[in-house]
């Protein structure tokens, strides 16, 4: 027997930008060859311009191929990392504690944003 149960989360800026951080200085660099921000830098480096509403472009180190990652992408993403199984660790209540996720989990995280699940790794 299975139940499911539904959780609602509160998910501020500075944690997207944790996340974001910590996927962009070794979580996706494996696959990941280039991360661009699209038009203006909104905040002082790359990992804080998707939680002020921008876009970051993202290049594929293998294929020719770009992948645009945005605020709502990432919360989709956490949704799903969160859903299928990612790591518990990071639940405290009703957070997310940024401190538990790992460059693994940021890798994770962002596949989920953009692939609506992990393809590499």
């Amino acid at each position: 027997m299975e139940i499911t149960i539904k959780k609602t989360f509160t998910i501020t800026d500075e944690q997207l930008d944790d996340i974001m951080c910590t996927a962009l200085e070794g979580g996706i660099t494996y696959w990941c060859a280039e991360a661009k921000a699209v038009g203006d830098y909104l905040g002082e480096y790359a990992h804080e311009q998707i939680s002020r509403g921008g876009q970051l472009i993202l290049s594929d180190s293998e294929e020719d191929k770009t992948y645009e990652l945005n605020k709502e992408k990432l919360l989709k993403g956490l949704e799903l990392y969160l859903t299928n199984g990612g790591d518990a660790e990071i639940v405290h209540g009703d957070t997310i504690d940024t401190c538990e996720v790992d460059a693994i989990a940021a890798d994770e995280i962002v596949q989920y944003a953009l692939f609506g699940g992990v393809i590499y790794g």
